[in-house]
């Protein structure tokens, strides 16, 4: 039988596709996320997941308004990313 061990040092990136534009967090646990205006990248420090266990955030974003002008008649303007990270155990 395998030794599961926590995942330690964990970060995750995701740059904010092209035409969005971020607007806020729906789900920040604890803080470990930050959008970069900069680099338009959100960063979660995750650091240490335990087997098992799941760090999941999400944040909204709509279309910037140069986007929205050359796409009239989009549907939708708005969106919630979710995303889940989960440490599995070893067998």
């Amino acid at each position: 039988m395998a030794v599961a061990e926590a995942l330690t040092n964990l970060v995750t990136d995701d740059p904010l596709p092209g035409g969005l534009d971020f607007v806020d967090f729906a789900a920040n646990p604890e803080g470990r996320c930050q959008f970069n205006d900069t680099t338009r990248i959100v960063h979660c420090d995750v650091g240490t997941l335990a087997p098992d266990a799941t760090f999941a955030f999400s944040y909204r974003a709509r279309v910037s308004a140069a986007a929205s002008a050359a796409a009239s008649g989009c549907s939708s303007t708005r969106w919630t990313m979710r995303f889940s990270i989960r440490s599995t155990s070893a067998t």
